[in-house]
């Protein structure tokens, strides 16, 4: 089937409005085409009941970016093992290296079936609008970026050593964005720290997914206190939903 043709299949097994299905929903939905591929597994009526998203992104070069949605057993409650493995195996060749990011409930299977390298759980954070106070900062600008996207930064004056007179102090802004949600980035040179750039940036990133009518998402390792608090001082809120990112490769399969 095309992958249009897919991707209508797998929009029944999520929820686009919700922010625990928000990242999977861009990537199976919304990636450009020439970079994603999906696995579908369905049913004897052809009713998809999950699916493996492979996508290539600016995250890495080498390896793509795993999300899923796992069938689960006939009761409609736990992943069913046995299914959940042949639609893994189905899409993915054994020895590949992947970058996974998936909900933590997909933890066990996960860490059977592949060699795990290095494991982020991610605190998922979503704008509280009343909360929200812009930042006014006359040394944040609008920037290019790589993939498109809206992207803030705060150069200062630099050393002899810079060919421009200036260097990236701080920079923000959206890794994709779908219909409903955007997830915002934010990156500070550590001589920079505590000065409100970090801030500064957020705001304006935030600002413009606002007026465009999307809800702002962040993502941020659990122990990252640190992004939390900046996180917060904007107006992001925890969710109490956990993710994880995972870099891995998938092992032979089993008997």
């Amino acid at each position: 089937m095309s992958l249009e043709e897919n991707r209508r299949q797998v929009r029944s097994l999520l929820i686009e409005r919700s922010v625990s299905d928000a990242s999977a929903a861009y990537y199976a939905l919304y990636h450009p085409d020439d970079k994603t591929e999906l696995t579908i597994c369905r049913d004897a009526a052809g009713v998809a009941q999950g699916y493996v998203c492979l996508s290539r992104t600016g995250m890495d070069l080498f390896r793509q970016l795993l999300t899923l949605r796992l069938p689960a057993s006939a009761d409609g409650g736990e992943i069913d093992p046995k299914q959940a493995t042949t639609l893994i195996y189905t899409a993915i060749r054994s020895g590949t290296s992947l970058i996974i990011n998936a909900p933590r409930a997909y933890r066990p299977i996960i860490t059977a079936l592949f060699e795990i390298q290095s494991e982020l759980p991610l605190r998922l954070m979503m704008l509280d609008r009343a909360r929200f106070k812009p930042v006014i900062n006359v040394l944040v600008t609008e920037s290019e970026s790589y993939n498109s996207l809206p992207r803030f930064v705060v150069r200062s004056k630099a050393g002899l050593e810079s060919t421009t007179g200036y260097e990236l102090a701080a920079s923000a802004g959206v890794n994709w964005q779908s219909p409903q949600f955007a997830e915002i980035y934010v990156h500070t040179q550590p001589s920079y720290r505590r000065r409100g750039f970090g801030r500064s940036v957020v705001a304006a990133v935030v600002r413009k997914v606002l007026d465009a009518g999307k809800t702002p998402l962040y993502a941020v390792g659990l122990d990252n206190e640190a992004s939390t608090q900046l996180a917060e001082s904007v107006g992001f809120a925890d969710t109490g939903l956990v993710d994880i990112l995972y870099e891995a490769t998938l092992r032979p399969r089993p008997l």
